[in-house]
């Protein structure tokens, strides 16, 4: 084992103990409050806004929405049709909705793995040390593709990593992170 594997270890198990201490429900929380939940929903939104464009009841909704601005001569209004604000209503809308959701759902979550008995502390504990533990790997993930975009696939960092344990050299040079985005 190599200092790297040493590290490796030592910051997954502080992050493994961070999340153990914190538990899943305030992880989850924390981890979609702020800016990181706006992401978040504007991440579902792009994933669900076809299906939804695509909904009987909302194409019917669009279509007398535009028929109604349509019959006004005032040509801001057709500036408008022309830009298609039908569905930057619909996207505005969804993202609304989404936020809601998203907010409801978490604290649905949050309140049911917070409840007070030895079953749901158990667990509340050991999903909160695996998320703290998927958000360490995502971060290293992270750090890795900005390291290997300034250093290359043979910088210092790639000889301080071979011969490494848990193959974090094989791991730097084939991050799935930079099939994501291209630096």
């Amino acid at each position: 084992m190599i200092l790297a594997d040493y590290i490796f270890i030592g910051a997954a198990i502080v992050f493994g103990i961070a999340g153990l201490m914190i538990g899943f429900g305030k992880s989850l929380n924390f981890m979609t409050k702020g800016i990181k939940g706006i992401l978040i929903s504007i991440v579902i939104c792009y994933l669900i806004f076809g299906f939804v464009l695509n909904l009987g009841f909302v194409q019917t909704l669009l279509a007398k929405f535009v028929r109604s601005l349509s019959a006004s001569k005032n040509g801001f209004v057709k500036f408008l049709l022309t830009i298609r604000i039908d569905v930057i209503a619909l996207a505005v809308v969804l993202f609304g909705i989404v936020q809601i959701a998203r907010k409801i759902i978490v604290s649905v979550i949050e309140n049911i793995m917070e409840a007070n008995n030895k079953v749901m502390r158990a667990i509340n504990k050991t999903l909160g040390m695996i998320l703290a533990f998927a958000i360490f790997l995502g971060l290293m993930l992270i750090v890795g593709q900005i390291i290997y975009a300034g250093n290359g696939a043979k910088g210092v960092c790639y000889e301080h990593l071979k011969g490494s344990f848990f193959h974090l050299d094989e791991l730097y040079l084939k991050n799935p992170m930079t099939s994501i985005i291209k630096l």
